[in-house]
């Protein structure tokens, strides 16, 4: 029996406990790929290619707009989707400015589901 090849998702947030909560939720349909910062991120992104990013905005270091602008930038990883998540409160307007970014899929405010995260994920997929 051939085995469909899964599509691969890269998780880069810094909260461990949530890291592996939306790791392990994209599991079963996904290749799975994590890191803890930014520099990181973009070192697997780089290398791997995956077909969507879960991307926190507040990471160590490199921030998550920084590794938007950087995944922008590179011509084998400007066309992935990015989720961007994050508990930042977006009240001095730069939810637009993310949100307007051109691989931005979907911003999702802290807390969410894991369902959302999903539905939004597979959404990003889906052929055109």
């Amino acid at each position: 029996m051939v085995e469909i090849d899964k599509k691969t998702v890269l998780v880069i947030d810094d909260d461990e406990h949530l890291r592996d909560l939306i790791v392990m939720c994209f599991s079963e349909t996904f290749k799975t790929l994590d890191a803890e910062n930014g520099e990181d991120g973009l070192v697997l992104a780089f290398r791997h290619k995956p077909d969507i990013v879960v991307l926190d905005l507040m990471l160590p270091g490199k921030s998550g707009e920084e590794v938007l602008v950087e995944l922008q930038k590179n011509e084998g990883t400007r066309d992935i989707p990015v989720i961007v998540v994050s508990a930042f409160n977006f009240e001095d307007g730069s939810a637009a400015r993310i949100e307007g970014a051109p691989n931005v899929k979907a911003l999702l405010r802290k807390p969410f589901t894991l369902e959302k995260l999903l539905g939004l994920a597979n959404l990003a997929l889906a052929p055109r």
